[in-house]
């Protein structure tokens, strides 16, 4: 039974792949006593787990989840297998198989060390769901995506929001099209002056660039200049702003980009026209309660903030 759960994990391993190498292949046991790794498992040779090298020799095995320990001893100071089979093996196959491993065992030397696992994955060769999580999505091709970073101090549904954002996964009108999902007029809900998507409502929009215009007045910032989505999300990387204020900045833009799409909805799905002054509004007070509620060593009142207190 544990075989067979093993085997299983193990061809699911074969399918995860981290930069074009199965992930399997970048964990290894570091043998020492023996008594911790499975012999026909666990991948502590360089040729990997040892039943998929030698699929007739793991057939006949009798206890296909035994460790090291039980396959390899020493008398005299020299190794000596201790198979045990449920059958004698047939001369073909296993016989060469048999010749194969055990040459390969020959040199192993067991000692009183605990077992250990080695991650090949990094040169110092710590292992680290970062590093893992960056590999996978190199793999998946996301190198040519935009993923926004993080703002520490906005919400997770923010977050959520902006990363499919830069990713150009939201709903616009656009895209459901490139998906054949016709639901009508295409034009802009907030100035009705062109087809929605995601560049041309965030950056290009008459709503987006008046919004941004007075941001850029109210942070007492250069003039927010966007092109394209990433311009927008790395603003404050490129203004020459540092510490507090840097990110402060970075999570203002995010929340107005959050109060724009806001409003684009409760005008589609709700008529409910769009108005800039109460972007603004929305902006500023969901702002500065996210801000006061998420920072531990921050107080600003409503009118340090309406004025942007020197942060």
């Amino acid at each position: 039974m544990i075989g067979g759960v093993w085997c299983n994990i193990i061809k699911l391993l074969d399918k995860v792949s981290l930069d074009n190498k199965p992930l399997k292949q970048y964990i290894v046991g570091k043998v020492g006593s023996g008594e911790l790794i499975q012999f026909w498992f666990d991948p502590w040779l360089s040729i990997g787990p040892l039943f998929l090298r030698f699929p007739a020799l793991f057939q006949p095995e009798k206890k296909k989840d035994c460790k090291i320990v039980d396959r390899i001893g020493f008398v005299g100071g020299n190794s000596r297998f201790r198979w045990q089979w449920k059958r004698n093996l047939s001369v073909g196959q296993e016989i060469d198989e048999l010749i194969e491993l055990s040459s390969l065992l020959i040199n192993i030397d067991l000692n009183d060390n605990t077992d250990k696992w080695a991650w090949l994955g990094s040169v110092d060769g710590q292992f680290s769901v970062g590093l893992v999580k960056s590999l996978l999505t190199k793999n998946l091709g996301f190198q040519g995506l935009y993923i926004p970073s993080r703002c520490k101090w906005i919400p997770r549904k923010c977050n959520i929001f902006i990363r499919r954002l830069g990713m150009d996964k939201l709903a616009t009108m656009d895209a459901l099209k490139k998906r054949n999902i016709d639901n009508g007029d295409q034009t802009c809900v907030l100035c009705g002056e062109e087809d929605e998507s995601v560049v041309h409502l965030f950056t290009s929009c008459y709503m987006a660039s008046s919004l941004w215009s007075i941001i850029s007045s109210w942070c007492k910032i250069p003039s927010i200049m966007a092109f394209s989505v990433k311009d927008l999300l790395e603003t404050h990387e490129n203004i020459g702003l540092k510490g507090r204020k840097k990110e402060v900045i970075q999570g203002i833009i995010r929340i107005g980009c959050w109060c724009i799409w806001k409003a684009r909805n409760e005008a589609r799905f709700n008529n409910i026209p769009a108005n800039l002054a109460g972007i603004i509004r929305e902006l500023k007070s969901v702002g500065l309660f996210w801000l006061n509620s998420r920072s531990k060593d921050l107080n600003v009142s409503w009118r340090e903030w309406c004025s942007f207190v020197n942060m």
